[in-house]
């Protein structure tokens, strides 16, 4: 990212994630907090270990594998069926027809292509677990806007509120009736509660 941002002469930008992305944002937060404008985490704890008093909920796929495990299955094995399984569990449970033919068109092409698959394949397999304290997290001085999903009811909600929690002044919105993709579930939503908080500073 830092070389990305040094590549096209940006000295501070706003940085989103999604998902396990999430880590991204915290690592730079950390560790190059003068190069960022605010954060905005969506469907992730960003790496944090929070402290939510409960038990991690089971994963949310066919059979209760890792979303880990069944990417790589799908990556030895691209189909068409197998992208939308895969996409399903990313989805409210209410609205399996927001995944379009177009959405798995693109996702199977992606993932049969030799070289993005390779990469996906060596990351989903190797990739060194990154990990904060909430203290750490703590230490996040900047506007940071974090969004959960409801598709798992209060399971859903934990982590990420409890992400706002720590970070200081960090803000906590829902995107209602999304799971994980809410940038493409309730895309209008999403882009006024981002679109709010990165124009108007901190307000979303």
């Amino acid at each position: 990212v830092l070389d990305v941002m040094d590549a096209i002469g940006v000295e501070k930008a706003w940085v989103a994630s999604h998902g396990s992305g999430g880590v991204v944002l915290t690592w730079l937060a950390l560790r190059h907090l003068d190069r960022l404008k605010g954060l905005v985490y969506e469907a992730t704890t960003g790496g944090v270990k929070v402290e939510t008093n409960a038990p991690p909920p089971p994963p949310p796929t066919p059979g209760a594998v890792s979303f880990q495990e069944m990417t790589l299955r799908l990556l030895a094995d691209p189909t068409r069926e197998g992208v939308r399984q895969r996409l399903l569990p990313a989805m409210h449970p209410d609205h399996p027809e927001r995944i379009t033919d177009e959405l798995v068109d693109v996702r199977l092409a992606h993932y049969s292509r030799p070289s993005t698959n390779e990469a996906m394949a060596r990351y989903y397999s190797s990739h060194a677990a990154f990990s904060a304290t909430e203290e750490e997290a703590a230490r996040i001085a900047l506007p940071v806007l974090v969004l959960g999903s409801d598709s798992r009811g209060e399971q859903s909600l934990m982590g990420p509120r409890r992400l706002a929690e720590v970070i200081p002044d960090a803000q906590f919105k829902v995107i209602e009736g999304t799971g994980q993709w809410g940038h493409w579930e309730a895309a209008e939503a999403f882009n006024d509660a981002v679109g709010g908080f990165v124009l108007g500073g901190r307000g979303a």
